[in-house]
């Protein structure tokens, strides 16, 4: 998880359940969404 370390934790911590799984697709959908920088970035 680049720059969002107490959600790789999180991630590293439950990696037994759904739980990232969950959060990737929420995180997947918002960059969906976003519109891209002057650089075509997409920043979640």
């Amino acid at each position: 998880m680049a720059g969002k370390t107490g959600l790789g934790i999180v991630c590293i911590l439950f990696c037994w359940t759904f739980i990232p799984a969950i959060i990737g697709l929420v995180e997947g959908i918002a960059a969906l969404t976003k519109q891209a920088g002057t650089n075509g970035d997409i920043y979640v």
